[in-house]
């Protein structure tokens, strides 16, 4: 993060240079009306007058140009940030399932961010550091006159450290649990169609209420603090010019050399000493949120630089799928795979079967590089998928994910995974007919234009896993995955799509077919059964299965740490390839 900011450093000097120049003319109205008191009342010239007005006045104009120009410079650093950031934090977002609730919102940063440098309290960060410029030219008026200027600036500052320190907690806790409530109320929204008819509405909402409560709690107790803040400091500020119209009063009175223009004039110059840290504390909720927002995004950065593995375009793979006795643990005690192994020569399928939560869909989302294994490696051609996926594998890959979800766009833009289709016409129709959804495409009211909704609602649920097992076929992908791909296909679509099946065979594209449906596998090269989380059989189609139809398989224990693979598989099924 911070090497992003260093790169936009010439913005904040520019703005910093500006807002000197803007506190200089900012004594415009009181060297005006220092000159209006002790020249033109005392000289009575008419010409004095109208010559100093039309100086001030330039100078406002001046002023007014150049607090323009840093607004728009200010506007333009935060755009460019922006645009530098957020793509970075949205590659991030996707790239990976097990997301930290930093990635999960650091959009959300970004945008406060963005807000707070295009907002007003910016600008008083970059004026108070001339206030002292300000107590020098009271100083050179009179010491005292200083004296009465400090005496409320270092209050208002105190007051500034100690909004922060009782406020800020509160507010960082009361913003965490906000997108708690916010993250709970989407997945609610997602799930709709299974709350309203379990009757949970009643349930989540009031779930739902107690987070936002909470936030809402801490959010008060923070505004508590910033309204007594505040109060305090416009007593403070407010106070503090007239003690030192005061001040300059006495001094009228008893020092020859102190005017009344000089005496006007100071306590302009105070106010605005005081101004730029007035500001700070009314804007200190929306720099606490900033803060915060830099401080997560720097850790999120930082994180997905210490992971990033060196980025080296490898060649389109062949296929060939090693799967080399991965582990994945969530925790000690829940334990989603262990000691998978097997290998598929390029060209090769597999079927993978076993009853639900033995993990299947687990072990399809690390062959893709979804996840990354605690213990072992996926590699795809001898390359690790995990690191590959970081950077070029997905136009290699197709995926069809258990759950299909299609984004807003037509059904083209879809199937062309979201680029632009104009360009790609001819993949796009020879992907969905390889997928043998051209016809059902035509049928659609705009056929390829067709709009799909967000999420594809606007399509039953066979044509978006139609549609995704197009946008999986996109490109003459070399691995295919495909988990439960006829999960919503009647007969017909399940005939179409064993085709499917053996026309990938047929063309040499290595795949691999999760399903609870005998009929799709039976064409493929090999069968993986897993159970509880671990490998119980790995073999040759027609052996597994015949096997299987004998009841000659045994049961795997459910054991932390599996034998090895290969001489527990020679055990139970002696007719049966040994895993590789």
């Amino acid at each position: 993060m911070k090497e992003i900011v260093d790169r936009f450093r010439g913005y904040i000097v520019y703005i910093g240079l500006l807002s000197l120049l803007l506190d200089l003319l900012m004594l415009t109205p009181p060297i005006f009306m220092l000159s209006v008191f002790d020249k033109v009342l005392t000289s009575r010239s008419t010409i004095t007058l109208i010559v100093l007005l039309g100086l001030a006045l330039y100078a406002l104009l001046m002023m007014a140009l150049l607090d323009l120009l840093r607004t728009r410079l200010l506007s333009r650093f935060s755009a460019a940030l922006k645009r530098d950031l957020a793509p970075r934090v949205m590659e991030i977002n996707l790239r990976h399932l097990n997301q930290s609730e930093a990635a999960q919102h650091g959009l959300d940063d970004v945008n406060e961010l963005e807000a707070f440098l295009t907002g007003p309290g910016i600008k008083a960060f970059f004026e108070a550091p001339w206030i002292p410029l300000f107590l020098v030219i009271l100083y050179l008026f009179h010491p005292l006159l200083a004296v009465a200027a400090l005496v409320p600036t270092l209050l208002l500052l105190l007051l500034t450290v100690a909004e922060d320190r009782f406020a800020a907690g509160n507010q960082k806790r009361a913003t965490e649990l906000s997108r708690r409530a916010s993250s709970f109320a989407f997945l609610a929204r997602q799930n709709a169609e299974t709350i309203g008819p379990l009757g949970m509405q009643s349930a989540m909402t009031d779930r739902w209420r107690r987070l936002n409560d909470d936030a809402l709690e801490h959010s008060a107790r923070a505004g508590r603090v910033t309204a007594r803040t505040q109060a305090a400091s416009r007593f403070v500020r407010v106070s503090g010019q007239m003690i030192g119209l005061s001040v300059g009063a006495l001094l009228m009175l008893n020092v020859p050399d102190v005017s009344a223009g000089i005496m006007m004039a100071a306590v302009i110059i105070m106010g605005r000493a005081m101004s730029p840290i007035e500001h700070l504390i009314g804007a200190w909720k929306s720099f606490v949120g900033a803060r915060s927002a830099y401080a997560r995004l720097s850790k999120l950065l930082a994180d997905a630089v210490a992971q990033e593995a060196p980025s080296v375009r490898l060649p389109r793979p062949l296929g060939e799928l090693l799967v080399d006795r991965v582990f994945l643990h969530l925790s000690r005690e829940q334990r989603i795979l262990s000691g998978i192994h097997f290998k598929l020569g390029a060209g090769e399928s597999l079927g993978i079967i076993g009853p639900s939560g033995t993990g299947k869909t687990t072990l399809a989302r690390l062959m893709v590089g979804l996840l990354k294994p605690t213990q072992g490696h996926v590699r795809l051609d001898g390359a690790d998928v995990y690191l590959w996926a970081q950077s070029d594998l997905g136009q290699y890959i197709g995926y069809l994910p258990q759950e299909v979800i299609l984004f807003p766009g037509t059904v083209a833009e879809n199937i062309a995974r979201m680029q632009a289709p104009e360009d790609l016409t001819d993949a796009v129709i020879e992907a969905a007919k390889q997928a043998h959804a051209h016809e059902m495409i035509l049928k659609l009211p705009k056929g390829y234009a067709t709009l799909v909704g967000e999420g594809g609602n606007r399509l039953s649920g066979g044509q978006r896993q139609l549609v995704g097992l197009a946008r999986a076929l996109f490109g003459n992908p070399s691995l295919v995955i495909l988990d439960e791909p006829n999960a919503n296909l009647d007969s017909l679509a399940e005939a179409a799509l064993i085709d499917v099946i053996r026309e990938l065979k047929d063309r040499a594209v290595t795949l691999a077919i999760i399903t609870h449906k005998p009929s799709i596998v039976r064409d493929v090269d090999h069968l993986l059964v897993l159970r509880g989380g671990e490998q119980n059989v790995f073999g040759k189609n027609q052996d597994v299965l015949r096997v299987m139809n004998a009841g000659q398989r045994k049961k795997l224990p459910a054991t932390n740490t599996p034998p090895a693979i290969t001489d527990q598989t020679a055990q139970r099924l002696p007719d049966v390839e040994e895993a590789h």
